[in-house]
């Protein structure tokens, strides 16, 4: 059953506050409280509304601090605990007691070392309140569109939101993934760390960004619930939401080391993992398990989720023998389709480059024809042309380029021609999907200082890029998979 317009009203207040309060705030480096100052300092939240509590200062980094939140002049919307945790049950009765409606708790402490009596009594005080409570054992809430984040330097502003919302049970994956994402052009219409979920969990995000306008693909780390109850929730969510918005899934602790650390992480029950990756299947959730398969998946889906379904008959760009030979194998064994190019391709394009060390059959190998501007350029838009391939694949060792025109003592050659293909490309993807995969062989400063500027152009023309060849088939397989389910 979805959200009430009353009650997903409320939930969605907790995404939009005017005022944030920050009970624990210091001025030292090494504690949570003095990031969460920093951070919302440094992202332009609005100064005059972020209250720093602390009693023993009376102001910290310019900002008037004040001894308690009861003596606060204005409402609270939003509050982030980071205060020792025998103070917790205090604060959280004073956060009632006043109104406050949500609130984070940065932290540690409880059903991860075996206290579960606290976070059960934290919750009853808070309900009694109307008040909901995010963590303990997290770092609460990154919303670009309205400068919240948890740690310094996040992109924030409405230039910096986008579609994908993030449900993290750990804190340390939420703001790394944050900041990938950032690099690879993925955008973030929010994200959550709920730790320990000792009130809100995952099913109850979950629920949410089901109605968020904003939210239209989501990404779950997760590592277990609390009861049955619980699992059962997100079992019945999860099964609405993957119809209509794609849900990349990651449950932690799947190997038994892994297992045995969650308790002493989040304090969850990790469940039977062979129940729930068999759930997952059934559900059609994109199952990922590591740190570059999920950040590969979503940029993948962030890119060309619009453009589902996809057909799994590819075209390869590239350079190299024996690299063809390679991703001829690697994207066979992710079950896609490599058709050979007719022959009035073939011969147009031994036209254009001639016969010498060069394949042309798909993948095509261009050799050093690659770093020819105007060749490249042809070759690459007869390939956009052919209607039996559903997308296609630039694989340019930008690195290779840079060192080729090195090697020669050559002068901008390399990036003129790869301003020029970048042309061409952008006129084809209105009408086929493109993907580029810029593999780094040379880790010279200067080489992968441009070769990162030339990843971003192309991801500002809406191209995914991808760092290997394989880790390009395995995200795209994931994605075609989902749109054969549910396209």
């Amino acid at each position: 059953m979805n959200l009430n317009e009353r009650d997903y009203a409320l939930f969605d207040s907790y995404f939009h506050p005017k005022t944030i309060a920050i009970v624990g705030a210091t001025d030292s480096p090494f504690s949570g409280g003095s990031g969460f100052l920093n951070a919302l300092i440094s992202s332009h939240f609005p100064k005059d509304r972020i209250f720093p509590i602390n009693n023993h200062k009376s102001e910290l980094l310019g900002i008037q601090t004040y001894p308690t939140l009861s003596a606060v002049p204005v409402p609270i919307d939003y509050v982030i605990i980071a205060v020792p945790r025998k103070y917790i049950l205090e604060v959280v009765k004073e956060c009632v007691q006043i109104g406050i409606k949500v609130g984070t708790i940065f932290t540690s402490g409880f059903t991860e070392i075996g206290d579960t009596a606290l976070e059960k009594q934290l919750v009853e005080v808070a309900r009694k309140g109307n008040m909901r409570l995010i963590g303990p054992n997290c770092i609460g809430l990154y919303i670009p569109e309205e400068r919240v984040t948890f740690i310094v330097n996040l992109p924030v502003g409405e230039e910096n939101a986008g579609r994908l919302g993030v449900i993290s049970q750990s804190g340390g994956l939420a703001d790394m993934f944050s900041f990938m994402g950032h690099y690879r052009g993925v955008k973030f219409s929010k994200v959550v760390s709920f730790g320990n979920g000792c009130d809100l969990h995952c099913p109850d995000f979950l629920e949410y960004f089901e109605q968020d306008p904003k939210t239209e693909m989501i990404f779950i780390y997760l590592e277990g619930f609390k009861n049955q109850a619980q699992g059962q929730k997100f079992r019945q969510v999860a099964s609405r939401v993957v119809k209509q918005k794609p849900i990349i899934f990651w449950k932690g602790g799947k190997s038994e080391a892994g297992q045995g650390a969650i308790f002493s992480h989040t304090g969850s029950l990790s469940g039977n993992n062979e129940i729930l990756e068999s759930l997952a299947k059934q559900i059609g959730l994109v199952d990922v398990s590591n740190q570059e398969e999920v950040i590969d998946t979503l940029t993948a889906f962030y890119y060309l989720k619009e453009r589902l379904p996809i057909g799994r008959r590819l075209a390869v760009i590239g350079g190299g023998g024996g690299n063809t030979v390679a991703t001829s194998d690697t994207l066979s064994k992710a079950g896609f389709e490599l058709p050979a190019n007719p022959k009035r391709i073939q011969e147009e394009i031994i036209k254009i480059i001639g016969e010498v060390g060069v394949i042309v059959r798909n993948p095509i190998d261009l050799n050093v024809f690659i770093w020819d501007g105007k060749k490249l350029c042809d070759v690459v838009q007869i390939m956009g042309t052919l209607e039996n391939i559903d997308l296609l694949i630039f694989d340019a060792g930008i690195d290779w380029g840079f060192n080729f025109e090195r090697a020669f003592g050559l002068k901008n050659v390399i990036e003129p021609t790869f301003k020029s293909v970048l042309l061409v490309l952008k006129k084809i993807k209105e009408t086929m999907p493109v993907a580029a995969v810029f593999p780094t062989v040379f880790y010279e400063r200067e080489i992968v200082g441009k070769k990162m500027e030339f990843e971003l152009m192309v991801q500002e023309l809406g191209i995914p890029v991808f760092q290997t060849m394989s880790r390009c088939a395995f995200a795209l397989n994931k994605l075609v998979r989902y749109g054969e389910q549910f396209r």
